[in-house]
């Protein structure tokens, strides 16, 4: 597992994502409990996950994977569209130069593509280029591009990925849980703490997990916001209903 979270950048005029560094805390902690232990996780925190480190992580653990293996890669930060390029902000990310210090998810797949593991699972918490600043000389950002990110992932052999909110929308966070409200839920999923999330008794599927969000994220917003908030967890690639995300058995 390569886990990712950027909540204060290193230019002070991209705005801070909230719980971020708990939201990472706790997804560490629920994946150690369902096969991923420390061992096998590289946690990449704030300075840690500048653009050159998140590829240098990549590519080695791409190269360590053999086909028994299943590589699950969790990101919380800005992401956003350029020149009709999708991308993943780092801690070094520039405003003025966003490309060049940005990662591109389309870079990214590539080299997942490379790794010949039997399963690759991406969950992906992006909060929108609203909040990355820019300046007047720089290129406007636009949302994440849901089509194009849709394209890319089904590219890929055996994977998935689940989005926290669709294009335009912002992933809301929970003041009350300090943690991202879908990110609340897939930890209720991998935790077994979610019936609506498990199937046979004991298996989180790519499905079941995705219904789950779909119905538990408008939920908990009706709940915790007094103005209506509008966020569409969505998931892609060729996964098929029984895709397997997680063997609860140890944890139930």
């Amino acid at each position: 597992a390569l886990l990712i979270a950027i909540e204060d950048y290193a230019d002070a005029s991209i705005s801070s994502v909230p719980f971020a560094a708990a939201d990472l805390a706790a997804i560490s902690n629920a994946l150690s409990a369902v096969g991923f232990d420390i061992g096998n996780q590289v946690c990449r925190l704030n300075g840690q996950a500048t653009k050159s480190g998140i590829e240098s992580d990549l590519r080695k653990l791409t190269r360590r994977l053999t086909h028994a293996d299943t590589l699950l890669l969790f990101y919380v930060g800005h992401g956003f569209s350029l020149s009709g390029t999708n991308y993943l902000s780092s801690y070094d990310t520039r405003p003025d130069d966003l490309a060049e210090t940005s990662l591109s998810i389309q870079t990214l797949l590539e080299t997942l593509n490379s790794c010949n593991c039997q399963r690759v699972f991406l969950f992906l918490d992006v909060a929108h280029e609203a909040t990355l600043a820019e300046s007047e000389t720089a290129a406007t950002p636009n949302p994440l591009d849901d089509a194009q990110l849709k394209s890319s992932i089904t590219r890929l052999q055996q994977a998935a990925s689940f989005v926290s909110c669709r294009r335009g929308e912002t992933s809301q966070t929970s003041v009350q849980n300090k943690h991202a409200v879908w990110t609340l839920h897939v930890l209720e999923a991998l935790n077994g703490n979610a019936a609506g999330a498990i199937t046979n008794g004991r298996l989180v599927t790519a499905a079941s997990l995705q219904n789950y969000l779909a119905q538990a994220v408008p939920r908990t917003l009706r709940t915790e916001f007094a103005t209506p908030m509008i966020q569409t967890p969505w998931m892609c690639g060729e996964a098929c209903d029984d895709f397997v995300v997680a063997d609860l058995s140890s944890v139930l």
